[in-house]
């Protein structure tokens, strides 16, 4: 196989098309769903052999430089049989390319297009929490009794809810407020994978359980466990106990950034999880796109951004943080925390306010 990539590299061909919107799995050539060494022979009958037009050359782009070239296959080879790269999102689920260029991709299975409404991820599109209808948040503090399992990252959310909170937004405060039991020093990973879906049925099958909404966070793992193990240990006994316990909404949640960028295998899981909610109408609490963005919509991500809201700017090539200069351009528009584990007190208070958001959709509003 190493020859066989020596002697791919020997040759050269490029392809180039106009850029549309619609979602697909990367190095999936042929379309049939999954990536192996028939999607780059497809690929290799394409540009030297003459055979027929890609239908989604965007996951042709296995490398992810906006054009389709032996240098895609040469990556996709080293992935599959020599320990090579993962290929970039959207892998190993089929998503939105987080990277736009100038590659095609108008027919990939299902035809899904990215501009199809993300009915239930919420994420940093979802801050204005005073827009949000008094009535669904009384509907959803009402209705809802919600059990939260974290450690000190998940811990952002509380500390926002508690920035916010007002008469309204209020929380844990007796009759009229939305309950939340908090289940600290556990989360998604921790002790392992698996500990927290026991906890949730343990709970759910209590004799005196009033909870009916479970969420659980993540601390680090995102970024170095492997897809298969999150979607074993995580989407799959996520949707087990969604069928096992139908009176209960169960809330997704994506992993908190860790200057890997674009490509890093924490942005991988991401987007798995984003993918798996998109196509299943899960209800995601969409950690990671929260800090991927100011309020303004500037977005950091392929920058480098972290948890901490910490980015590298190409400009001077230095560290900067977009939540301490947006606050810094904006007085007034942050609020003081005290203390926001791991970040910067706007990063918090962004999510507590898609938090409510989030709630209210829950509830039943429709924006």
């Amino acid at each position: 196989m190493r020859t066989l990539v020596v002697f791919i590299a020997l040759a050269a061909g490029t392809m180039g098309w106009s850029a549309q919107n619609v979602r697909f799995l990367r190095g999936d050539v042929n379309a049939d769903g999954t990536v192996d060494v028939s999607d780059e022979v497809r690929l290799l009958v394409s540009l030297f052999r003459g055979g027929p037009a890609l239908a989604c050359p965007d996951a042709a782009d296995a490398n992810d430089d906006g054009a389709v070239d032996v240098a895609d296959v040469i990556y996709a080879l080293n992935y599959l049989f020599v320990g090579g790269k993962a290929l970039p999102p959207p892998f190993p689920a089929p998503g939105c390319d987080p990277t736009p260029d100038g590659l095609d991709c108008s027919n990939y299975r299902a035809n899904e297009p990215c501009d199809a409404p993300s009915d239930m991820v919420f994420g940093h599109e979802h801050t204005n929490h005073t827009a949000l209808p008094a009535e669904w948040i009384q509907t959803a503090k009402t209705n809802f009794r919600v059990y939260y399992g974290h450690t000190s990252h998940g811990s952002q959310i509380m500390t926002g809810l508690g920035m916010i909170r007002d008469n309204l937004f209020d929380y844990n405060n007796g009759t009229g407020t939305l309950n939340i039991r908090e289940t600290v020093g556990h989360d998604l990973g921790n002790p392992d994978t698996t500990n927290w879906a026991a906890n949730t049925r343990a709970q759910l099958d209590r004799r005196d359980n009033d909870r009916n909404v479970v969420m659980w966070s993540w601390c680090g793992q995102l970024s170095v466990l492997a897809p298969e193990v999150v979607q074993r240990d995580y989407l799959d006994n996520m949707n087990r106990l969604e069928a096992d316990y139908p009176g209960v909404r169960f809330v997704y949640m994506t992993g908190h950034l860790d200057g890997t960028g674009v490509a890093g295998r924490l942005n991988q899981n991401n987007e798995l999880i984003r993918s798996f909610c998109r196509a299943g109408g899960k209800t995601l609490f969409d950690f990671a796109d929260i800090e991927s963005y100011d309020p303004n919509g500037n977005y950091y991500l392929d920058l480098g951004a972290d948890d901490n809201c910490d980015y590298r700017d190409p400009a001077d090539g230095k560290k900067h943080n977009w939540a301490a200069d947006w606050c810094a351009a904006n007085p007034g528009g942050c609020l003081d925390c005290g203390y926001c584990a791991h970040s910067h007190c706007l990063n918090c208070q962004l999510k507590g306010k898609v938090f409510w958001w989030m709630m209210a959709r829950m509830a039943g509003w429709q924006p």
